[in-house]
C-alpha cells in the first residue's frame, strides 16, 4: 500500500470559502468514480502554518491510499480520473503549483478508531531533508523525531510520518521528502499542544536538526474524509 498527497494550490479567483466548498461537492463525488482508491481524504486548511514552521500555499491537501505505485502512476490516464475529477481540477485549483509526493506510510502512534465522521485536527508538516543529508539519512532522522514528538507533544492522539518513495529520486529531488502528520481530536487540543514549552525547547529543534526549515512548509487542517473504510 502506498499513499499519494495532491498538495493543492487554489485559483486566485476563488475564494477560500468556494474552494472548500467546490472541493467537498462536487469535486469530491466526482472522485469516488476512481475505484483504484482505497481511501481517500480531504485534508482542509484551517491555518495555512504550524508555529514555527513556514506558512503553506496550498489550501489543502488530498491523501490517497492505492495497492501500489503502478497503480498510482497510471491513474493519470483512467479515463475514471481524466473525465471526472481530472476535468474538474480546473475550476478551482491553480494547476500550476499543483504537486505530488508518492510516500510510504508509517504510524508511530495509532490512536482511537477513527469513523468517517470523527472529528480530528492535524498539523501536516511538509519537510525539505537538511543539507547534506541523503534521502537513507533523513529517513532514520524521522524515526528519531517520531520518538521525540510522541514524548514532548501534549494531547497527541495519532503521529503518522510519510516518506517519498526511493524510486522517486531517480528524476531528482522531489519539492518534499516527507510529509508528517500529528492529530488531536479538537482545534483547542492541537492549541494548546503547540504552545506547550516543549515544542519550542525540544520538538522544534529536532525538525531543524534533519529539515531545511526554510525549505518545508506546514498547514493546520480538518480532514472530510470522502473514502473511508
Amino acid at each position: 500500500m502506498i499513499k499519494l498527497f495532491a498538495l493543492i494550490p487554489k485559483l486566485p479567483s476563488v475564494t477560500d470559502e468556494k474552494f472548500h466548498s467546490h472541493w467537498r461537492d462536487p469535486h469530491g463525488e466526482l472522485a469516488k468514480r476512481i475505484t483504484e482508491m482505497r481511501r481517500y481524504s480531504q485534508s482542509h486548511a484551517v491555518s495555512v502554518a504550524v508555529g514555527g514552521l513556514p506558512a503553506s500555499i496550498y489550501m489543502g491537501i488530498a491523501e490517497v491510499h492505492m495497492d501500489s505505485l503502478e497503480i498510482a502512476a497510471a491513474m493519470g490516464t483512467d479515463p475514471n480520473y481524466t473525465d471526472y475529477a481530472g476535468a474538474d481540477e480546473p475550476n478551482f485549483i491553480d494547476q500550476s503549483r499543483l504537486a505530488f509526493l508518492l510516500c510510504d506510510e508509517r504510524v508511530h502512534l495509532v490512536g482511537p478508531a477513527r469513523t468517517q465522521s470523527s472529528p480530528e485536527i492535524k498539523a501536516m508538516l511538509l519537510l525539505k531533508r537538511a543539507a547534506g543529508l541523503t534521502p537513507e539519512a533523513f529517513r532514520s532522522g524521522l524515526d528519531g523525531l517520531a520518538q521525540v514528538a510522541l514524548a514532548t507533544t501534549p494531547e497527541l492522539d495519532r503521529y503518522v510520518q510519510c516518506a517519498v518513495l526511493d524510486a522517486l529520486y531517480a528524476d531528482g529531488d522531489p519539492l518534499y521528502d516527507a510529509v508528517v502528520e500529528l492529530s488531536w481530536p479538537t482545534r483547542a487540543a492541537y492549541d494548546r499542544a503547540w504552545a506547550s514549552p516543549r515544542i519550542a525547547a525540544e520538538h522544534l529543534p529536532a525538525l531543524a536538526a534533519i529539515a531545511d526549515l526554510g525549505a518545508s512548509s506546514s498547514l493546520v487542517a480538518e480532514p472530510y474524509r470522502v473514502i473511508w473504510p
